[in-house]
């Protein structure tokens, strides 16, 4: 079994992550660090022939036993995975302040 979870290393705010999904959490498997180069790096199973290699730009993910791919992840590099941004204000926001402070103006020249 193989579960894939991908966030940001220090999110902004915890993302939605649906409940009761699984009934546990599943096992884990501890791996070392078999080789690595600029872009990619290929993690080995303690006790197991399966590898896992890791590709940072595209992101993709291949499990592999031998040479025989068992599983891949984004392999035509098409998902986007969008970083949680502080929003900017936007166009609509800077008109509605501008027409209150002009308001607010107007008001103060009647009230005196």
């Amino acid at each position: 079994m193989t579960r894939i979870k991908i966030n940001e290393l220090h999110p902004l705010k915890p993302r939605y992550e649906v409940p009761d999904v699984l009934i546990q959490d599943p096992p884990t498997v501890p791996f070392t660090v078999t080789g690595r180069d600029e872009g990619s790096v290929e993690l080995g199973f303690t006790n197991s022939l399966y590898k896992l290699i890791i590709t940072s730009k595209p992101f993709r993910m291949d499990i592999t036993t031998g040479n025989e791919l068992l599983l891949s992840v984004n392999p035509r590099g098409l998902l986007h995975f969008e970083q949680l941004r502080k929003r900017k204000d936007s166009y609509t926001e800077k008109i509605s302040n501008t027409i209150v402070r002009a308001w607010s103006q107007i008001k103060s020249v009647f009230i005196r």
